[in-house]
């Protein structure tokens, strides 16, 4: 059992999120826990999404929202594009959104990989250097998914 004096600690958001981030990251390369893995990350994101937007920068998800409506579906407000297009995953996971035995086809990877890329961008937006499971993941899609990583730049 763990002693009340050593589970209590200090920790900013940006902390909890680095740790969501790097936690999410570990669940997501050794573990192959993609439903953990994407709602970690999306706290993460969450969380520093808020703080990108008090700084009035505009986060990975907003960048996407406006790329969305912009180039492929201009009919949509923001909520439709978040709720049904960009966060569907994430809101299955953490949300009652169906009927108890209704199921619906994810490719799990893949929206893991999107949701630690959000939140990566997100934290980089806030930090001065990626943590070491940030760059970790990074090498993770050069090597195992080098289509999805282009040209950029890790650590």
């Amino acid at each position: 059992m763990t002693s009340p004096d050593i589970a209590k600690s200090k920790i900013t958001q940006l902390e909890a999120a680095s740790v969501q981030f790097d936690r999410a990251a570990t669940l997501f390369i050794i573990e192959h826990d993609y439903i953990s893995a994407v709602t970690l990350a999306c706290a993460s994101e969450g969380i520093t999404g808020e703080y990108l937007k008090d700084r009035k920068v505009k986060s990975h998800v907003e960048e996407l929202k406006e790329f969305v409506q912009s180039e492929l579906a201009p009919a949509l407000n923001h909520k439709e594009i978040n709720d049904h297009h960009i966060n569907y995953a994430r809101n299955f996971f953490k949300h009652k959104i169906c009927e108890e035995f209704e199921q619906f086809e994810f490719d799990l990877e893949a929206e893991a990989i999107i949701a630690l890329c959000r939140a990566a961008d997100n934290l980089a937006k806030l930090t001065e250097t990626p943590s070491e499971k940030t760059v970790e993941f990074m090498e993770w899609l050069k090597v195992h998914r080098p289509d999805l990583i282009g040209n950029a730049k890790i650590g």
